[in-house]
């Protein structure tokens, strides 16, 4: 059975002799993959070129891409090809099939965890205009709901501007007697380890950290990253 995949991203990787993820997780389960790259006569990457559906290499398809063209998926629809989203990806008229994170769980297990080390007070770091994603929602929820299984804990929704002025920070942690911090993704992360190194407090001595992200090459750091 061959798979096809068409993103925005594919073939752009920084270390291209490193053999991608999804190439080994589809050689795992016994697939092949149809890479589709962008046509260098036309700018915009189309699934149908010609008028003709070149996914029909493959006997179905993963779609992936922030901005999918709600023609191209009807029509895929309508001839009955099969494929899934990844992504949560909402098209007026039809249905999709799509697939997302758990960023619930993701939430939920991060604040289980700071909890089970027996910090009491959180608080939650993310971009103001961030908050109204359904992954920080969902992050969000699921930290909220493993603080309320624990009496006397709270947690605090904090925007990042709030925290990445130094003494503004310090004065925030000390006042809402906050022991540890949970980032939204790796971008909160690295602006509340900047502002933090021009402090004295210490981590996780002074204050504990949980990236909700991937922060391997993001920040240069000694530490283990949790």
């Amino acid at each position: 059975m061959a798979v096809g995949i068409l993103g925005s991203h594919f073939g752009e990787a920084s270390q291209p002799r490193q053999r991608p993820r999804f190439e080994h997780g589809a050689d795992q389960c016994g697939y092949n993959i149809l890479l589709l790259t962008r046509n260098r006569a036309d700018s915009k990457r189309s699934i149908f070129q010609g008028g003709v559906n070149t996914l029909r290499l493959a006997d179905g398809a993963i779609l992936m891409g922030l901005s999918p063209n709600p023609e191209e998926l009807q029509w895929l629809t309508q001839v009955g090809y099969p494929f899934v989203y990844i992504g949560k990806r909402d098209i007026p008229d039809i249905e999709i099939d799509w697939v997302i994170t758990d960023y619930f769980s993701a939430g939920m297990q991060a604040a289980r965890h700071l909890l089970g080390l027996r910090h009491r007070r959180l608080a939650y770091i993310g971009e103001q205009s961030s908050f109204s994603t359904h992954s920080s929602q969902e992050r969000w929820r699921g930290c909220h709901s493993a603080v309320a299984e624990v009496p006397n804990a709270r947690i605090t929704m904090l925007d990042q501007a709030a925290v990445t002025d130094t003494k503004r920070l310090i004065s925030l942690l000390q006042r809402e007697n906050i022991s540890a911090l949970i980032c939204n993704d790796a971008s909160n992360f690295r602006e509340v380890m900047q502002a933090l190194a021009q402090t004295t407090l210490r981590v996780p001595d002074d204050v504990s950290i949980v990236a909700l992200g991937d922060t391997l090459g993001d920040f240069a750091t000694s530490m283990n990253v949790t």
